[in-house]
């Protein structure tokens, strides 16, 4: 897309005319209007658009980030949680911060089984999404320590062509989980082994894309996860069940 282009696109926007800025995109590139649609919500995510910014994809949609990668409302939450834990088994009016314990207890589980609900159903589709021939960027081991034991996660970062553009990709599968050193080192193994690379791809929305597709482990386990932390939060809060600290 040329820069001129560009910038026509990006004034129809910043104006209000996503509308027009779609079908001009679907008239000037031939394109479908789902991806039109989705190149404009890319651009209107900045004031400052170029043409890096809207080759940067990332596998995750907005909802589920919210919750699972959004490092900052997770770690608010669970501070804010500990605090009124804390409240409820030292304060003096321990009985008020208890409801609100609980409750928010019941909170942390409707927000993992909707977020189980979300992430299932990307798995289930991603097994029926296109493959694309992509090339490996860069592959490696993150690691995260936690009382004293160090836990390890295959990271990647890979690019791909779709409609004659490029796109960049992070997500090896829909796991998100840290295991042992040998197991992580195994699967980025296996990644650089592959030839050719292929990601399946979103064709709705490009930001949906992985390398190995499907539902895991961590699927059925927040649909197991969610619902019980709502049941004992409820069942405490209305003192239907005992609880440690009275």
């Amino acid at each position: 897309m040329s820069n001129s282009l560009e910038q026509e696109i990006i004034e129809l926007i910043r104006s209000g005319k996503k509308v027009a800025a779609i079908k001009e995109l679907c008239r000037l590139r031939g394109i479908s209007l789902k991806e039109a649609k989705y190149l404009v919500d890319e651009y209107s995510k900045s004031s400052n658009v170029t043409t890096e910014s809207k080759q940067k994809i990332y596998g995750e949609s907005k909802f589920i980030s919210l919750f699972i990668s959004n490092t900052k409302f997770t770690f608010t939450f669970i501070l804010l949680f500990l605090v009124v834990i804390y409240m409820a088994i030292f304060s003096e009016y321990g009985g008020y911060w208890q409801e609100a314990a609980w409750s928010m207890l019941s909170l942390l589980g409707i927000m993992i089984t909707i977020t189980a609900f979300f992430t299932l159903k990307e798995g289930l589709d991603s097994k029926h999404w296109p493959r694309h021939e992509a090339k490996l960027l860069s592959a490696g081991v993150s690691t995260m320590s936690s009382d004293g034991r160090t836990s390890y996660k295959p990271e990647v970062t890979y690019e791909f062509v779709y409609e004659g553009e490029q796109y960049k990709g992070t997500t090896f599968n829909y796991s998100e989980s840290y295991g042992a050193k040998g197991w992580a080192q195994k699967q980025i193994d296996e990644i650089k082994e592959r030839s050719p690379l292929t990601v399946s791809v979103n064709p709705s929305n490009l930001a949906f894309n992985v390398i190995d597709p499907g539902i895991r482990l961590v699927h059925v386990l927040r649909f197991l996860i969610g619902p019980g932390l709502i049941v004992v939060g409820l069942l405490s809060l209305f003192e239907m069940i005992p609880y440690a600290w009275m």
